[in-house]
Protein backbone atom coordinates (compact mmCIF):
# COMPACT_ATOMS: atom_id res chain seq x y z
CA UNK A 1 0.00 0.00 0.00
CA UNK A 2 2.93 2.31 0.93
CA UNK A 3 4.29 1.81 -2.28
CA UNK A 4 0.95 2.57 -4.36
CA UNK A 5 0.74 5.95 -2.42
CA UNK A 6 4.41 6.87 -3.27
CA UNK A 7 3.59 5.97 -6.86
CA UNK A 8 0.98 8.01 -7.20
CA UNK A 9 2.87 11.16 -6.49
CA UNK A 10 5.19 11.92 -9.39
CA UNK A 11 6.21 15.30 -9.39
CA UNK A 12 7.09 16.88 -12.71
CA UNK A 13 10.60 18.36 -12.23
CA UNK A 14 11.43 19.55 -16.23
CA UNK A 15 9.41 20.55 -18.97
CA UNK A 16 10.91 20.34 -22.78
CA UNK A 17 9.21 22.44 -25.31
CA UNK A 18 10.62 20.36 -28.68
CA UNK A 19 8.51 22.94 -30.75
CA UNK A 20 4.80 21.92 -32.10
CA UNK A 21 3.23 20.60 -34.96
CA UNK A 22 3.27 17.44 -36.94
CA UNK A 23 7.02 17.71 -37.72
CA UNK A 24 7.72 18.02 -33.85
CA UNK A 25 5.97 15.71 -32.89
CA UNK A 26 8.16 13.29 -30.26
CA UNK A 27 8.03 9.49 -32.02
CA UNK A 28 11.34 8.75 -30.22
CA UNK A 29 13.19 9.22 -26.97
CA UNK A 30 16.85 7.98 -26.03
CA UNK A 31 18.59 8.70 -23.20
CA UNK A 32 22.53 7.98 -23.15
CA UNK A 33 23.15 5.67 -20.28
CA UNK A 34 26.20 7.64 -18.61
CA UNK A 35 25.32 11.12 -19.49
CA UNK A 36 22.58 13.46 -19.19
CA UNK A 37 21.60 13.66 -22.56
CA UNK A 38 18.34 12.88 -24.16
CA UNK A 39 17.78 12.73 -27.95
CA UNK A 40 13.96 14.00 -29.04
CA UNK A 41 13.21 12.46 -32.22
CA UNK A 42 10.59 13.93 -34.15
CA UNK A 43 7.97 13.22 -36.69
CA UNK A 44 9.53 13.02 -40.00
CA UNK A 45 13.61 13.76 -40.00
CA UNK A 46 14.37 16.56 -37.07
CA UNK A 47 16.52 15.55 -33.89
CA UNK A 48 17.08 17.21 -30.81
CA UNK A 49 19.38 16.63 -28.00
CA UNK A 50 18.78 18.00 -24.71
CA UNK A 51 20.60 18.05 -21.56
CA UNK A 52 18.55 17.15 -18.96
CA UNK A 53 20.40 18.00 -16.07
CA UNK A 54 19.89 21.75 -17.14
CA UNK A 55 16.31 21.50 -19.04
CA UNK A 56 18.17 23.04 -22.35
CA UNK A 57 17.90 22.12 -25.50
CA UNK A 58 22.25 22.13 -26.67
CA UNK A 59 21.81 21.07 -30.42
CA UNK A 60 18.99 20.06 -33.65
CA UNK A 61 20.00 18.96 -36.49
CA UNK A 62 18.42 17.33 -39.27
CA UNK A 63 18.59 13.82 -39.87
CA UNK A 64 18.27 13.45 -43.60
CA UNK A 65 15.65 10.83 -44.35
CA UNK A 66 13.63 12.05 -47.06
CA UNK A 67 10.20 13.48 -47.31
CA UNK A 68 7.43 11.34 -46.60
CA UNK A 69 9.87 9.03 -44.47
CA UNK A 70 10.23 9.38 -40.66
CA UNK A 71 12.76 7.80 -37.83
CA UNK A 72 11.34 4.70 -36.59
CA UNK A 73 14.75 3.50 -34.42
CA UNK A 74 17.00 5.60 -32.37
CA UNK A 75 20.38 3.97 -30.79
CA UNK A 76 23.34 5.11 -28.78
CA UNK A 77 26.43 3.05 -29.64
CA UNK A 78 29.78 2.56 -28.54
CA UNK A 79 28.68 4.15 -25.04
CA UNK A 80 32.12 3.51 -23.23
CA UNK A 81 33.98 5.17 -25.40
CA UNK A 82 33.59 7.65 -28.08
CA UNK A 83 29.53 7.71 -28.15
CA UNK A 84 27.55 7.38 -31.33
CA UNK A 85 23.92 8.42 -32.41
CA UNK A 86 22.77 5.51 -35.16
CA UNK A 87 19.25 6.25 -35.88
CA UNK A 88 17.09 3.72 -38.58
CA UNK A 89 14.13 5.43 -40.82
CA UNK A 90 11.25 4.33 -42.35
CA UNK A 91 12.63 4.01 -45.85
CA UNK A 92 14.93 1.27 -44.27
CA UNK A 93 18.30 3.95 -44.01
CA UNK A 94 20.78 3.94 -41.28
CA UNK A 95 22.83 6.73 -40.34
CA UNK A 96 25.42 7.28 -37.81
CA UNK A 97 26.28 10.63 -36.43
CA UNK A 98 29.57 11.37 -34.58
CA UNK A 99 30.28 14.54 -32.03
CA UNK A 100 27.29 14.95 -30.11
CA UNK A 101 29.57 14.30 -26.88
CA UNK A 102 32.89 16.42 -26.84
CA UNK A 103 35.96 14.46 -25.79
CA UNK A 104 35.48 15.40 -21.61
CA UNK A 105 31.89 13.93 -22.32
CA UNK A 106 30.20 16.80 -22.14
CA UNK A 107 27.14 17.43 -24.59
CA UNK A 108 28.37 19.32 -27.55
CA UNK A 109 26.10 22.21 -29.20
CA UNK A 110 28.35 21.56 -32.66
CA UNK A 111 25.57 20.05 -35.06
CA UNK A 112 27.13 16.43 -35.61
CA UNK A 113 29.10 14.49 -38.08
CA UNK A 114 27.61 12.24 -40.38
CA UNK A 115 30.08 8.94 -40.68
CA UNK A 116 27.93 6.41 -41.78
CA UNK A 117 24.64 5.67 -43.97
CA UNK A 118 24.01 2.67 -45.63
CA UNK A 119 20.19 0.68 -45.96
CA UNK A 120 19.81 -2.21 -43.62
CA UNK A 121 16.88 -2.82 -45.41
CA UNK A 122 16.70 -2.49 -48.80
CA UNK A 123 13.37 -4.93 -49.48
CA UNK A 124 11.33 -2.56 -46.85
CA UNK A 125 8.00 -1.76 -47.49
CA UNK A 126 6.69 1.38 -46.93
CA UNK A 127 2.85 1.38 -48.34
CA UNK A 128 1.23 -0.70 -45.52
CA UNK A 129 -0.95 0.84 -43.59
CA UNK A 130 0.20 0.25 -40.45
CA UNK A 131 4.30 0.29 -41.07
CA UNK A 132 6.44 -0.56 -38.06
CA UNK A 133 9.69 1.36 -40.18
CA UNK A 134 12.96 -0.02 -39.73
CA UNK A 135 13.60 -2.26 -36.68
CA UNK A 136 17.11 -2.09 -35.18
CA UNK A 137 19.10 -3.60 -32.34
CA UNK A 138 22.53 -3.74 -31.91
CA UNK A 139 25.50 -5.75 -30.47
CA UNK A 140 28.13 -3.32 -29.38
CA UNK A 141 30.66 -6.78 -28.69
CA UNK A 142 31.26 -7.45 -32.30
CA UNK A 143 29.69 -4.25 -33.57
CA UNK A 144 26.40 -5.97 -35.29
CA UNK A 145 23.63 -4.79 -36.27
CA UNK A 146 20.42 -6.60 -36.78
CA UNK A 147 17.81 -4.95 -39.18
CA UNK A 148 14.13 -5.60 -39.69
CA UNK A 149 10.72 -4.20 -39.97
CA UNK A 150 8.37 -4.34 -42.94
CA UNK A 151 10.04 -6.94 -45.15
CA UNK A 152 10.82 -9.86 -45.58
CA UNK A 153 14.18 -10.66 -44.36
CA UNK A 154 16.09 -9.85 -40.84
CA UNK A 155 19.80 -9.16 -41.71
CA UNK A 156 22.63 -8.70 -39.63
CA UNK A 157 25.13 -6.32 -40.48
CA UNK A 158 28.93 -5.03 -39.58
CA UNK A 159 28.60 -1.79 -38.75
CA UNK A 160 32.30 -1.00 -39.48
CA UNK A 161 32.40 -2.53 -42.65
CA UNK A 162 29.13 -1.84 -43.50
CA UNK A 163 28.80 -5.47 -44.91
CA UNK A 164 25.60 -8.47 -44.41
CA UNK A 165 27.35 -10.88 -42.41
CA UNK A 166 23.82 -13.26 -42.10
CA UNK A 167 19.83 -13.02 -43.02
CA UNK A 168 17.15 -14.84 -41.68
CA UNK A 169 13.90 -14.96 -43.71
CA UNK A 170 10.74 -13.44 -41.36
CA UNK A 171 8.50 -16.49 -42.04
CA UNK A 172 5.57 -13.81 -41.26
CA UNK A 173 3.19 -12.03 -43.04
CA UNK A 174 3.03 -9.27 -39.77
CA UNK A 175 5.35 -6.65 -39.72
CA UNK A 176 8.03 -7.10 -37.11
CA UNK A 177 7.82 -4.55 -34.72
CA UNK A 178 10.50 -5.27 -32.10
CA UNK A 179 14.13 -7.02 -31.81
CA UNK A 180 15.90 -8.09 -29.04
CA UNK A 181 19.36 -10.27 -28.51
CA UNK A 182 20.18 -12.43 -25.45
CA UNK A 183 23.75 -10.83 -25.09
CA UNK A 184 24.36 -7.92 -22.50
CA UNK A 185 26.71 -6.27 -20.85
CA UNK A 186 26.64 -6.23 -17.26
CA UNK A 187 29.76 -4.04 -15.72
CA UNK A 188 30.56 -6.81 -12.89
CA UNK A 189 30.63 -9.74 -15.15
CA UNK A 190 31.21 -8.56 -18.79
CA UNK A 191 28.85 -9.90 -21.24
CA UNK A 192 26.12 -12.19 -20.08
CA UNK A 193 23.37 -14.31 -21.61
CA UNK A 194 22.75 -17.16 -23.76
CA UNK A 195 25.30 -15.82 -26.15
CA UNK A 196 25.25 -12.96 -29.39
CA UNK A 197 24.03 -15.99 -31.82
CA UNK A 198 20.50 -15.55 -30.17
CA UNK A 199 17.98 -13.25 -31.44
CA UNK A 200 14.57 -12.90 -30.95
CA UNK A 201 11.60 -10.95 -32.97
CA UNK A 202 8.12 -9.46 -32.11
CA UNK A 203 5.50 -9.40 -34.71
CA UNK A 204 1.99 -6.97 -34.64
CA UNK A 205 0.21 -10.23 -34.87
CA UNK A 206 1.59 -11.12 -31.23
CA UNK A 207 3.69 -14.08 -32.48
CA UNK A 208 8.16 -14.25 -30.98
CA UNK A 209 10.19 -15.94 -33.42
CA UNK A 210 13.78 -17.19 -32.31
CA UNK A 211 16.87 -17.63 -34.90
CA UNK A 212 20.20 -18.73 -33.96
CA UNK A 213 22.96 -17.57 -36.50
CA UNK A 214 24.31 -21.05 -36.03
CA UNK A 215 21.40 -23.37 -37.06
CA UNK A 216 19.94 -24.55 -40.40
CA UNK A 217 16.47 -24.51 -39.26
CA UNK A 218 15.96 -20.42 -39.07
CA UNK A 219 13.03 -18.67 -37.65
CA UNK A 220 11.04 -20.58 -35.33
CA UNK A 221 8.25 -19.56 -33.61
CA UNK A 222 7.35 -19.37 -29.82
Amino acid sequence: ADLKKQALHLQQVALFRNGSGARNSTSLLRFHPYEPALVVCGGSENVSVWNAQTSERMVAFSNGNPKNTRMTSALWINEASTSLLLTGSSDGTVRIFDGLLEPNDEISREKPSLISSFVAAPDIVTDKRYSSGLVLEFQQCGGQLIAGGNAKVIRCWDVATEKCRNTFESKSDASLTALTTAWDYDHNDGYSGLGPDIIVAGYGNGSLRIFDSRSSNKGNPL
